[in-house]
């Protein structure tokens, strides 16, 4: 063997691990956008309406929401996550407080490699309190504090993973405005923007036998949310819109610019339906049949090409 062979022999040894892991890991890149219910506005905002504590004098509102998501990736890769979502709202006065929590079955199928993963997981819990100003009759504000616990560690290096794995700090603001009543009847124009900035953590990666430590930041989350919303007394129809942005994710050591990939910029639109009765004819209760379209504008070529959510609420006073 010559020396210039031996020399190339001994950087392919050297890097040979290191390559294998890049390879590995970007076989798998759509799990560093991770499923999550508590984090979703769309699903999330409209379950949290307060009407019926206003309606019928109760401080507390409960919710368990049935969650079916279905997600295709550019890379070809499609995951279906189904599983539940239950919060509880308590709200005496204009202060309240909220806390959601969530389980779900994972599912994640490669048809070109045949590769198929699953997992049942909590998502993370989500804490929320916050403070409601009346500026008029018919336009409120809302001001909350958000603070997300993680209930796993990240596992995204790994596999698809329920949940983010990171702790969050955020607020939001909400506003609602009647611009039309007639006759009981209500039309409402609603408003959200939320910014949340997520915690970097320790995460670990094992392949060709070996483990490989990383600093792994998600970045940030700005969600931005409007909606049209026509209301009856038993009936309540809404249509809205939610771009989602991620952005300023990284990695370190450094890993083919990880950061990159993992931001995205996502475009969704969802329509609700809700009816409104009394429980055993005391009870104040709501059952929500909602629908909800989203994909990705970036990145191309990591990111989800379509995401489809289907959902059914059932809420009360307590």
């Amino acid at each position: 063997m010559t020396p210039s062979a031996g020399r190339k022999l001994h950087l392919y040894k050297k890097y040979k691990l290191k390559l294998s892991i890049v390879i590995i890991y970007f076989s798998c890149v759509p799990v560093l956008q991770g499923a999550s219910f508590v984090y979703n506005l769309r699903i999330a905002q409209t379950t949290r309406q307060k009407d019926m504590k206003v309606n019928y004098g109760r401080p507390g509102t409960v919710v368990g929401t049935w969650i079916d998501q279905y997600r295709a990736f550019y890379t070809g890769t499609y995951e279906n996550t189904y599983g539940a979502l239950g919060m509880l709202i308590y709200s005496p006065s204009l202060f309240h407080a909220r806390i959601d929590v969530a389980v779900a079955h994972l599912r994640s199928h490669t048809p070109a490699t045949g590769s198929s993963f699953s997992r049942t997981q909590f998502d993370d819990v989500l804490l929320t309190a916050g403070y409601g100003h009346e500026f008029s009759k018919d336009t409120k504000m809302t001001f909350e504090g958000l603070l997300g616990i993680p209930t796993h560690r990240d596992l995204s290096l790994e596999n698809p993973q329920f949940g983010t794995g990171h702790c969050g700090l955020g607020a939001q603001i909400d506003a609602s405005h009647v611009y039309y009543r007639i006759f009981g009847a209500r039309q409402i124009l609603l408003g959200a923007a939320r910014f949340i900035h997520f915690f970097p953590r320790t995460v670990f990666y094992r392949a060709a036998d070996q483990t490989t430590q990383y600093r792994y930041d998600i970045g940030n989350l700005l969600d931005l949310f409007l909606t049209f919303n026509s209301r009856w007394p038993q009936h309540r129809i809404e249509v809205g819109y939610n771009p989602t942005f991620s952005f300023k994710a990284s990695i370190r050591p450094h890993l083919d610019d990880v950061g990159t990939k993992a931001d995205y910029i996502r475009s969704s639109v969802f329509a609700t339906y809700q009816y409104v009765f009394l429980l055993f004819k005391t009870e104040p209760s709501a059952i929500t049949f909602g629908i909800g379209y989203g994909r990705d504008h970036i990145p191309k070529q990591y990111g989800n090409r379509y995401i489809v959510n289907l959902w059914v609420f059932w809420g009360s006073n307590i």
